[in-house]
């Protein structure tokens, strides 16, 4: 805290509470370390009987508290030390596994704090507001003043935790790091599109773990067998290193707890795009830290106000939980071993002088400004967070200086985040951080500069002054991939001409970038499509992903103007079956795209059908051939006529590839007489047709008892059904398709038994024979 003392929260409660029926016992305690001489001598029970706690964050004149099913505010307001204000902010997390609850917090540098899911979910309310949000699948951000809360790209199991510049990390038990790289606070602004995942496995290599202890593991060897290989099984508590005192080596690193083993895992970030990857810090059977004490559970670490790294030890004999052990192990095991114990180490660099813990609470306003220039990331935070509290205006104009003038870049992108956060940010201070030489600065400039967004582009000088800040951004080849990402985000929250056009510039882009694609997309208001497909319908090539992307989106906004723009800039070039098969892709099988045209646009639409179906029926190229027939068979109104022609391409005669497209297309239209024709033609097609056939007959219930009926009629030989397909029609949901194909099978196997039994006894009497002849 700002004063220097060590808070710690307690699980002590871990299993199944303190009485094995879920007593609430968990504690949180104040470290003091009253001679600074690096050790914590003195330790004060400052809440107790809380809910197997599991995370800490230091708030205003107390500590915000995740105890599942809660979030609270514990504060001591009489001076003895003891939290007699326990306020919760926070509730309905739901209460499943001990080790999968909610858990954080963490301060993030928008001024929220953020929550890890803990993969157990709930319906979660704001005490404040009454708010509540479903964060199944997802992670959780809130802010304690106002009451707001928002669901995040997710889920993590135990430890959201961010790098200096607000790229957000997680794990689960058997991954060590994930990267949430697509923001979901921006792509749930528009619900017309399927967003590529956010989250990210960045984790190059396997995921063996090294440990030189004796592992004492009471995991059912269903789950672990005895002996395996040690790997990832309980990875937790991911962070990366926020300081300079380990030296250059471990900027970008990253640590990873992983208790069954008695080790921290290290990790090298390697920027990648908009993502990264990473790799083992230090190659070979090492670790960063492990124990030869097998009770040794390393559970979270945290950069400490002096650059060194504090490791969280629980101490337990038995880490797995019950539910993991095998019941009769189980009775034989005490699940709370060393629930009195506990150890904290803290792990520094050989031959650096200690560096003191600053009082921060002892500091002037100005000083406190003056502490944002510092290499801590634990410092930089809590000084952000205590000027945001002290909310004194003798603080704006040395922040204004340090967003400028510094000579740290993180200095000058924690002073506007303080800004912002004290509601003092002026937009002129925003225009000279988008000039910023950092881009990691320029980023979190752009975001900030949505603060400023007019609500309509009718004030031409506003709407001068941003384009003139912003759009130099977007056409600049050297933007880094992150920053033209936050672009396409934040230009959606501008209105007019030069915003679209800046995103339009942006979709060109990503033709073929999945992420930039789907930034530009939620930020597709339907004036911002209108305009951008007209400004890109003005440029000769337009990309045809991109049009299709836009003007799917113009039909499920009920747009048939720009639509009908773009099917007329079809007429004119001479591939229109590239763009409508990704554009029919995009839309789906089941959208009625006629229904959303008007009179115009639907003439339109026949008049390029009918030059498709030409090419899907032609001896032209093929992969123009494979891209017309991907436009086949979406038109409602001549669905019937597209199943014959589909159909008939179903052929020997026809290359592979076009089989393969005509066997996708028929698929998609969803008819009930799809299996009749893919089966039409069963005996004349090689292997991968039929496998293509089978595979997407298995896609539908309806389908399968189709597939179930043409083998039990002999048009299809069991033999062609692989044992993969064969289980799929075993373990279908539907409770009719396994009992026939039970049946089936069944009487296939006993059909093949009598095979072998009379084969059995041709070869006996045969070899009898051989011996009465000798």
């Amino acid at each position: 805290g700002p004063d220097g003392r060590l808070w710690v929260v307690e699980m002590a409660d871990y299993p199944l509470g303190l009485n094995g029926h879920g007593a609430p016992g968990g504690r949180v305690r104040i470290l003091e370390d009253r001679d600074a001489d690096g050790w914590y001598e003195t330790s004060t029970l400052f809440a107790d009987r809380l809910s197997t706690p599991n995370g800490i964050l230091v708030w205003r004149n107390g500590v915000i508290v995740t105890a599942c099913p809660d979030v609270l505010y514990l504060e001591d307001t009489t001076g003895d030390g003891r939290a007699d204000h326990i306020e919760k902010l926070l509730t309905g997390f739901a209460a499943g596994n001990q080790q999968h609850r909610v858990n954080g917090p963490r301060w993030g540098l928008d001024n929220w704090i953020y929550l890890a899911n803990g993969d157990s979910g709930g319906v979660v309310r704001s005490v404040k507001t009454g708010q509540e949000v479903d964060i199944r699948g997802r992670d959780l951000r809130f802010r304690p003043e106002t009451g707001e809360i928002e669901t995040q790209a997710g889920q993590t199991q135990f430890g959201r935790n961010r790098d200096d510049w607000g790229n957000w990390f997680g794990c689960n038990n058997p991954n060590p790091i994930f990267h949430y790289a697509l923001d979901e606070h921006y792509l749930k602004r528009n619900p017309h599109f399927a967003p590529p995942p956010a989250r990210r496995d960045i984790r190059d290599g396997d995921t063996l773990v090294y440990p030189i202890g004796p592992i004492i593991s009471h995991c059912d060897t269903k789950y672990r067998k005895i002996g395996e290989t040690p790997r990832f099984t309980s990875a937790c508590g991911t962070i990366v290193y926020r300081d300079d005192w380990f030296g250059p080596e471990y900027e970008n690193v990253t640590f990873t707890s992983e208790p069954v083993y008695n080790i921290v895992h290290a990790r090298k970030l390697i920027p990648q795009g908009i993502s990264f990857r990473s790799e083992k810090l230090h190659a070979g059977e090492v670790e960063f830290f492990r124990s030869e004490d097998p009770w040794s559970r390393p559970a979270a670490t945290h950069v400490g106000p002096d650059g060194a790294l504090y490791v969280a030890d629980m101490v337990r004999e038995v880490i797995e939980h019950p539910e993991w052990i095998d019941d009769e192990l189980e009775q034989t095991l005490d699940v709370r071993s060393g629930a009195n114990l506990g150890r904290l180490y803290r792990i520094a660099p050989q031959g650096k002088p200690r560096r003191s813990v600053p009082q921060l609470d002892q500091l002037t306003t100005i000083e406190l400004v003056a502490a944002l220039d510092s290499p801590s990331g634990w410092q930089r935070d809590l000084v952000q967070r205590m000027l945001i509290w002290r909310d004194d205006s003798v603080a704006i104009e040395p922040l204004e200086q340090l967003a400028i003038n510094s000579q740290s870049p993180l200095a000058r992108l924690h002073a506007l985040c303080t800004l912002d956060g004290m509601h003092k940010l002026d937009s002129e201070i925003v225009i000279a951080a988008l000039r910023d030489e950092h881009a990691g600065v320029q980023r979190h400039a752009v975001r900030l500069a949505e603060q400023f967004a007019p609500a309509d582009d009718e004030d031409r000088v506003v709407a001068k002054k941003w384009a003139e800040a912003l759009l130099p951004l977007v056409v600049n080849d050297s933007s880094p991939a992150f920053l033209r990402l936050q672009l396409a985000y934040s230009l959606g929250e501008f209105p007019g001409e030069w915003s679209s056009s800046g995103l339009a510039w942006l979709a060109v882009a990503g033709e073929d970038q999945p992420d930039l694609a789907a930034a530009v997309q939620s930020s597709m208001t339907p004036e911002h499509v209108k305009a951008t497909i007209r400004i890109l319908l003005q440029r000769n090539g337009a990309p045809p992903k991109t049009l299709a992307r836009l003007s799917a989106l113009a039909i499920q906004q009920d747009q048939p103007d720009p639509v009908r723009h773009v099917l007329s800039s079809l007429q004119i070039g001479s591939h229109p079956e590239r763009m409508l098969g990704a554009w029919f892709e995009l839309l789906g099988p089941q959208f009625d795209v006629e229904a959303h045209l008007d009179r115009d646009g639907q003439q339109l639409l026949y008049q390029l059908m009918t030059k498709v179906r030409l090419t899907a029926e032609g001896n032209g190229n093929v992969s123009d051939r494979c891209n017309a027939i991907n436009a086949i068979g979406h038109i409602g109104s001549a669905r019937s006529a597209d199943i014959e022609l589909l159909a008939s391409l179903l052929t020997p005669q026809e290359p592979t590839e076009v089989q393969l497209a005509a066997i996708d297309s028929l698929a998609n239209t969803g008819r009930e007489e799809v299996p009749q024709r893919l089966l039409a033609n069963w005996p004349a097609h090689g292997p991968v047709v039929r496998e293509s056939i089978l595979n997407r007959l298995l896609q539908r219930s309806q389908w399968m008892h189709a597939l179930i009926n043409a083998i039990d009629q002999e048009t299809i030989a069991v033999a062609n059904l692989s044992s993969v397909h064969r289980q799929r029609l075993l373990e279908s949901r539907d409770q009719l398709v396994r009992q026939l194909a039970e049946t089936l099978f069944g009487k296939v196997d006993q059909d093949r038994q009598l095979v072998l039994e009379r084969y059995d006894s041709v070869l006996t009497r045969l070899s009898d024979e051989q011996a009465d002849a000798k």
